[in-house]
């Protein structure tokens, strides 16, 4: 059953979670790669451990899947429980999501406008999720114009960056192999917001975070291991091998940097599955959260490391967040009202 009021308290709680340990990962994640001068991917793989273990920690001494009460129809002849045969396949695409952004990053390109795009693709299915659930009968509360209002601009602000893109920036439309990156992105992070979405009201948030997490390990696990077999066969690019130099030269304060960005998995899944939003609401806020949070840690690393300080163009798209914002914040307290 959903929740009777807005919990304004959590939502804030987990937003400013997310934010602060997103400042923090991306501002660090800089001094790592330019001040420090580490190869990406290997900043990639320790980063990624790092994260993963925290998750993994947290999960597996509280077991956290023991949280689940099932209650879906088992499937598959009454040999798995419903509930698993949903919420491991997210946890799954959670392995491609985290994969596949890697991926993006080893082509040789600027991603700017790619990750723009995503981010944006992301804003556009969860309204598209929204309404598919509320099809289904799995959501009753109706989808506010504030909140469409809210997509809008968030999708505007994320545009600012393309209007001040080079034509070089672009480039990835050109490589297949890019193209193919970003539908390995986009499509299991949308089939990952639809679950999500359809079993926060049902199941223990916790117990959803723990089966997905380990799901999700698993698999980017097995695309490491795959990796470095690859390499020590002999197949070894620039960017294998400064991952495979991460694998066998691993560095304890990128991992530990690392375990911020997990911790920020914490906020941002709760976040994703805050009860009283809808999919429109919980993504958008999400996605700008991230936006936002981006924009500060350029800032401090300027102010920390004497980096490049932030463009115009990013103090227009913050405007623009600031607005979506504003409009969901008019959303929640429409939900507030109306739920009283």
């Amino acid at each position: 059953m959903q929740n009777s009021r807005f919990n304004w308290k959590s939502l804030v709680g987990l937003c400013l979670g997310y934010f602060a340990a997103y400042v923090v990962y991306g501002t660090f994640v800089r001094w790592l790669r330019i001040t420090q001068e580490m190869p990406g991917m290997e900043v990639t793989f320790n980063t990624t451990v790092g994260g993963t273990l925290i998750c993994m920690v947290v999960v597996l001494v509280f077991w956290w899947p023991g949280r689940l009460v099932l209650r879906e129809p088992r499937v598959w002849g009454g040999r798995i429980p419903g509930e698993y045969a949903w919420l491991v396949p997210s946890g799954i695409c959670t392995g491609f999501v985290i994969v596949t952004t890697t991926l993006m990053y080893t082509y040789g390109f600027s991603v700017m406008v790619a990750m723009v795009l995503m981010r944006s693709a992301l804003i556009v299915s969860s309204r598209a999720v929204d309404a598919i659930l509320i099809r289904q009968g799995h959501v009753t509360k109706p989808v506010y114009w504030q909140e469409n209002a809210a997509v809008v601009a968030a999708v505007a602000a994320m545009s600012v960056v393309i209007f001040v893109a080079d034509k070089d920036d672009f480039k990835f439309f050109e490589s297949s192999a890019a193209m193919i990156t970003m539908l390995f992105y986009i499509i299991p992070y949308s089939l990952r917001i639809y679950i999500l979405n359809r079993f926060k009201t049902q199941a223990d948030h916790k117990a959803i975070f723990g089966i997905e997490q380990i799901a999700a390990s698993s698999t980017i696990f097995l695309v490491m291991g795959a990796v470095v077999i690859a390499y020590l066969a002999g197949w070894n690019p620039t960017p294998v091998a400064e991952f495979a130099a991460g694998v066998f030269s691993p560095t304890p304060v990128a991992i530990l940097i690392g375990m911020v960005f997990g911790i920020g998995a914490f906020f941002s899944v709760f976040l994703f599955l805050f009860k009283d939003g809808s999919a429109t609401f919980n993504v958008t806020l999400n996605r700008l959260t991230s936006l936002t949070a981006g924009t500060v840690a350029t800032l401090c690393f300027w102010l920390l490391f004497d980096g490049q300080p932030v463009k115009s163009y990013q103090w227009a798209a913050l405007g623009v967040v600031l607005l979506a914002i504003g409009l969901l914040a008019w959303a929640g307290k429409r939900r507030k009202r109306e739920a009283a």
